[in-house]
């Protein structure tokens, strides 16, 4: 297993070598192994139900008239137009351009943690990705119901140095407690000492990725070589895409109602069809198997 510290090299361009390719990816498919554990299935519509089995049992939690809809319904199409970019791109360009594969994938990530922001926090300061992501490890994971709405590892933090929840509260697969909850910690513990804040999440990670790839390491596609390599990439990225967007679209409906949402997601279906030539049959999919559980 690659561990994850910050490199010490002598050479002017440090860590900007391939060595933190090898870590990322290795974090990433941490993440992804503890997400999927009895959960993934090579079926797609089997997989979401999986996942709304684990989630759907929480009672919904009503707005406040503060609460701007019309972002969070903003947010959530651009983490759909994000997703689907990402989604064709890992299909045909088989990670030629990784860096911007890693950027979209951010993307789909960041606008759904903005939409879910928008419903636990009435008043945000500031519109930027800081602001949104602290909502997130606070507003979210701190509050007992909208926390209970975020599935392992995604409510995972380092909060003061301490890993939060522990291990076995993560997962209950023993192999990954001890191989992917370490790394997942190894990878938090690298970001915060980035970004230097009191309380670090995956999430947090993500935008440090999206930056490195964006500034740091355009240069270093040509270093994925090997089929593992790229294959782990691209399946992390892939699959925790889609599972966030689950769990997002499942908060957001927790929130809201499934009739609103499923509107919004009809009406970006045939703009973004007509307009963008998009290929929305994977949302389609997953709103298809929410009329059944959101109805019952």
């Amino acid at each position: 297993m690659v561990i994850l510290s910050i490199p010490n090299y002598s050479d002017k361009i440090g860590h900007q070598k391939f060595y933190p390719v090898l870590n990322y990816i290795s974090f990433l498919d941490s993440i992804s192994a503890v997400m999927s554990y009895g959960v993934w299935n090579k079926s797609y519509k089997l997989t979401i139900v999986n996942i709304l089995e684990k989630i759907n049992h929480q009672p919904k939690q009503k707005l406040t008239d503060k609460t701007d809809v019309n972002k969070i319904f903003e947010n959530l199409q651009s983490a759909w137009i994000n997703g689907l970019a990402l989604k064709h791109s890992l299909e045909t360009s088989n990670l030629k351009f990784a860096h911007w594969d890693i950027i979209k994938f951010y993307y789909t990530i960041y606008s759904c943690v903005s939409a879910m922001s928008r419903i636990a926090c009435k008043d945000i300061k500031k519109e930027n990705h800081y602001q949104k992501i602290k909502v997130y490890n606070n507003n979210i994971l701190e509050n007992n119901f909208y926390s209970k709405l975020i599935l392992p590892p995604f409510n995972v933090v380092l909060r003061n140095g301490r890993l939060f929840p522990s291990p076995k509260k993560i997962t209950s697969w023993e192999y990954g407690q001890k191989q992917h909850c370490l790394e997942i910690e190894r990878g938090l513990r690298f970001t915060e000492a980035h970004s230097k804040k009191n309380v670090t999440s995956i999430i947090d990670f993500f935008k440090y990725f999206r930056e490195w790839a964006n500034y740091k390491g355009t240069y270093l596609v040509k270093y994925l070589y090997g089929e593992t390599c790229k294959d782990q990439l691209k399946r992390a990225l892939e699959n925790i895409s889609i599972y966030f967007q689950v769990m997002s679209e499942n908060f957001i409906i927790k929130s809201i109602n499934f009739e609103k949402v499923n509107e919004v997601f009809n009406d970006f279906k045939k703009v973004s069809e007509k307009n963008l030539e998009l290929d929305s049959s994977l949302i389609k999919d997953r709103f298809d198997i929410y009329s059944t559980h959101f109805k019952k």
